[in-house]
């Protein structure tokens, strides 16, 4: 998706990844994870460039979490499925993005990070 502010001409492109359920805990943390695909690791990194990755919570009555996560830093997010398994190795069968407990806050809801850009 293309967003543009009129009033500047800047524009952001932004790709959205959307989960029914994202949400999961164990007893000693909780995370959100979202389906990237196998080429989660070549996707343009970019200032103007942002990833949208939304929870559904399974409840369409619930409001749902919204992470805005820059381009430049994702690949931090990205985990290899299976487990361990090298992006370059070619035995690479999924890609995940999980943010943990500790980097929620930073990520949701920041719509101010869109606004900023687009300023």
């Amino acid at each position: 998706m293309v967003v543009a502010n009129p009033d500047n001409g800047k524009s952001i492109t932004i790709d959205t990844k959307t989960m029914q359920k994202a949400f999961g805990r164990s007893e000693s943390d909780c995370w959100w994870k979202w389906r990237m695909g196998i080429r989660a690791y070549e996707k343009p990194i970019h200032e103007d460039f942002f990833y949208v990755l939304v929870d559904l919570k399974g409840d369409p009555t619930e409001t749902p979490d919204v992470f805005i996560v820059p381009s430049k830093e994702l690949n931090r997010f990205l985990e290899p499925y299976p487990i361990g398994v090298s992006p370059a190795s070619g035995k690479l069968t999924d890609v995940w993005c999980v943010i943990y407990s500790e980097d929620a806050s930073t990520y949701r809801d920041k719509w101010d990070t869109i606004r900023e850009a687009l300023a």
